[in-house]
This record gives C-alpha cells, structure tokens and sequence, in this order.
C-alpha cells in the first residue's frame, strides 16, 4: 500500500501561529501601573464619599466647606491619576521597536 502524504493546511499553519502569539503575548500594564490605577480611582471613591458624607451632616449642603474645597481635590488628583496611570503604561519606542545599533561616524 502505498502511504498518502498529507499536506499541511494554512488553518494548520494559522493554528500554529496563533498558539505561538498567545505564548509571547504579554500583559498591557505593569503591576506598578495597576497600583497606581487603583489608588486613583481610591481617590475618586474617597473624593465623593467626603461630598456624599458632608452633605449629610452639615446644615447648609451647598455652602459645606469639605463639599468645596476638598472633595473637588480628591476628584481632580483621583482623575489624573488615572490618566497617568494609563499614560505611563504606554510603553515608548524602546519598548516596541527593536534597538538598532547606531551607525558609526564616517571618519574624515
């Protein structure tokens, strides 16, 4: 009898392929950039509960001065901080591209 020999597919290879990506796939962030994440966003929960817990207690809710001064700062440094925390994990060139060796200077 004689053997058939089976030629591989591209779904195979394709298979293959995606296997070996899901391997050197690597996490978005950084723990560091997932520490800052949830201290900010502590920020902003720490932020509305002074203006949630102030307005309750004080007598005139609008004018409490917790409601005006630092629950907005809580809120303002709990938002930016989760910008930056997404900002700083954007890895730059170095971390995408390959480093290139720099060319020697021509000498005169």
């Amino acid at each position: 009898m004689a053997q058939r020999k089976t030629k591989k597919t591209p779904a195979a290879k394709t298979k293959r392929n995606a296997s070996a990506r899901r391997r050197s796939a690597r996490m978005p962030f950084e723990r560091r950039n997932y520490v800052l994440l949830l201290a900010a966003i502590g920020l902003v929960v720490a932020g509305y509960a002074v203006m949630l817990v102030d307005n309750a207690v004080s007598d005139n809710p609008v004018d409490s001065p917790l409601s005006l001064t630092l629950a907005p700062l809580l809120l303002l440094g709990g938002y930016l901080g989760v910008i930056w925390a997404i900002l700083a994990g954007l890895g730059g060139p170095e971390d995408t591209a390959e480093t290139v060796p720099a060319a020697e200077p021509a000498e005169a």
